[in-house]
Formats: C-alpha cells, sequence, structure tokens
C-alpha cells in the first residue's frame, strides 16, 4: 500500500442517498446556497482500512508501504462534519463500518467468481 497513514472519512453510498433523500423531502428547501457535509465524521487510515478488511474477508496477510505509490490526495487526513446534516435534516448514519466491509467483500467477491 502506499500511504498506510492517509486518512479518510468514509460514508457508505446508502447512507448518502438517505441525505439527499431527506433533503428532497424537506417541506421547505434549504435556502440557496447550504452546505452540508454528508459524512461519518471518523478518519479511518487506510492502514486500518485494509485490516478491518482483511479481517471481514477472514484473511491473514501482513501489509507492505510502496512509497512509489501516489497519494490521491494532498492532504494527509480527511474528516468531516456532519453536525449541520444532522439539524437540517435528520439525517444520521444508518449503516455501521462492518456492515460498509462486508456489503463491498460480498460484491467484490460475486464479480470476480470464476
Amino acid at each position: 500500500m502506499g500511504h498506510p497513514d492517509a486518512g479518510f472519512d468514509i460514508t457508505d453510498v446508502r447512507d448518502a442517498c438517505d441525505a439527499y433523500i431527506d433533503a428532497l423531502a424537506l417541506p421547505q428547501p434549504l435556502p440557496n446556497g447550504t452546505i452540508l457535509n454528508i459524512c461519518s465524521g471518523v478518519t479511518r487510515s487506510a492502514q486500518s482500512m485494509a485490516h478491518d478488511l482483511l479481517e471481514v474477508a477472514g484473511i491473514s496477510a501482513s501489509l507492505e508501504v510502496d512509497a512509489t505509490i501516489a497519494c490521491p490526495s494532498d492532504l494527509p487526513s480527511v474528516q468531516g462534519n456532519p453536525a449541520a446534516a444532522r439539524q437540517a435534516l435528520g439525517w444520521a448514519l444508518r449503516i455501521l463500518w462492518h456492515e460498509t466491509l462486508v456489503i463491498v467483500l460480498s460484491d467484490w467477491r460475486y464479480r470476480n467468481r470464476s
């Protein structure tokens, strides 16, 4: 892996879609220019996400760092704040990180079945 300490705020796409639906279903539209972070508010390192995925997959493996792999962002860590979305939409994450990993793994296994 490239940058094991790079941090990301990951939100399940189903939760993000729920937030969009919540915004569209409001009795009054949000004011023009309203910005809401649809995010978990939790930063996970690339290394911890890889370890979590290996655990869900039931695979024992070591991760090696390859410094030649480019970082997808110049930011060392990204973390959003979902408070405004919670207040404006009553939105909150429903899907746990572990469930997201299980679904992603199942999807990739299905796509790559032989």
